[in-house]
């Protein structure tokens, strides 16, 4: 059997990389989201999930299609099973 693997938390690449290549503090860069700080701090250190509205303000953010995937995704399916 192979070895699991553990993929690193979304928030990981946007404090690593983006952040880092953009020489944007948290502070600035949740004021660009639109975001409190405090919401882009738990984020990027893994404590919460990207949800789709912070998906597409990323998206937005940082230059992506103006039709992005999250725009088929159907979310009532998961709706339907909670």
């Amino acid at each position: 059997m192979g070895r699991m693997f553990d993929p690193p938390h979304p928030g990981e690449s946007i404090r690593e990389d983006i952040l880092p290549a953009l020489d944007l503090p948290v502070t600035e860069a949740a004021k660009q989201l639109g975001v409190a700080r405090v919401t882009l701090s738990r984020l990027i250190h893994g404590q919460s999930g990207i949800s789709a509205d912070m998906a597409r303000r990323l998206e937005a953010w940082l230059g992506g299609p103006k039709h992005g995937t999250l725009d088929s995704v159907d979310c009532e399916p998961a709706a339907k099973m909670t």
